[in-house]
């Protein structure tokens, strides 16, 4: 069964190189535990630090920030490739989400107000739109299970981002200090049985997460996506416009492609 941490891998991958596809998956509410019944054994800093960020992000009720982010990509030869990509988050608690994401094939907007989940795709001026559930957490698994479509940094959306970081979580542990933009950081590493993930948290009285990279290990080329997360503002003050789509003239309204098409 694809853990979640997978399944953003999946989903990611597609995006950065502007494709979509079907994918089965279960929502982080109702996926089962981990194969192993043992508790993860965790350093007891890098478990304190990992829920303090996100104890932090959780209780805040807006926040913005740009993301740098890089994806490796494998080809058949054993040859490793890697994509870029920048995009932006503004979000505001309970429901409205308004992201970005371009690279050189795509340069898309997310919009999510609490009724409809809305994504636009400047190159071609097409927009696909849905009704959606009235909560974050339960949109964003509305997103990625049944319309294979995921946010930048869609793991720190979630009001507990712990959760999801930590599922089939088997060990981890406090690396050192670190650098990351001149900011003064905290550096945990995390094991898997599918992903190995490394975070970057400000040493500060705020918390906040400033990289992020997983480690697919199950593949022999250990492909990566690593994210910068930048210009932190939590206190953006956002309006409700901000969230809200309004199709650009002459933008063509297209379906979105379920994941069920593929059964």
């Amino acid at each position: 069964m694809m853990s979640k941490l997978s399944r953003i891998w999946l989903v990611m991958l597609l995006g950065v190189l502007g494709l979509t596809a079907p994918l089965q998956a279960q929502s982080a509410s109702e996926e089962s535990p981990s194969a192993a019944d043992e508790a993860p054994v965790v350093e007891p800093q890098a478990m304190q630090l990992l829920r303090a960020m996100s104890d932090y992000l959780g209780s805040l009720k807006q926040f913005r920030l740009n993301v740098e982010s890089s994806l490796d990509v494998v080809l058949d030869s054993g040859q490793k490739l890697q994509f870029d990509m920048a995009g932006s988050v503004l979000l505001r608690r309970p429901n409205g989400i308004y992201a970005t994401r371009r690279s050189a094939v795509l340069d898309q907007e997310f919009f999510y107000d609490g009724q409809q989940l809305t994504v636009y795709g400047k190159i071609a001026n097409t927009y696909s739109s849905v009704a959606a559930p009235p909560s974050i957490n339960a949109a964003l698994d509305f997103a990625q299970d049944q319309l294979n479509l995921t946010t930048p940094l869609v793991d720190f959306l979630y009001s507990n981002p712990y959760k999801v970081l930590s599922n089939e979580m088997e060990s981890g542990f406090y690396v050192g200090p670190a650098l990351v933009d001149g900011v003064r950081c905290h550096h945990l590493a995390f094991h898997g049985p599918d992903l190995d993930w490394q975070i970057w948290i400000e040493d500060s009285k705020i918390p906040l997460p400033h990289k992020y990279l997983i480690t697919s290990s199950k593949l022999e080329e250990l492909p990566q996506y690593t994210a910068r997360m930048l210009d932190w503002n939590v206190d953006p003050q956002a309006k409700d416009q901000d969230f809200r789509f309004v199709a650009p003239a002459g933008a063509e309204k297209i379906d979105f492609l379920p994941a069920e098409a593929a059964q």
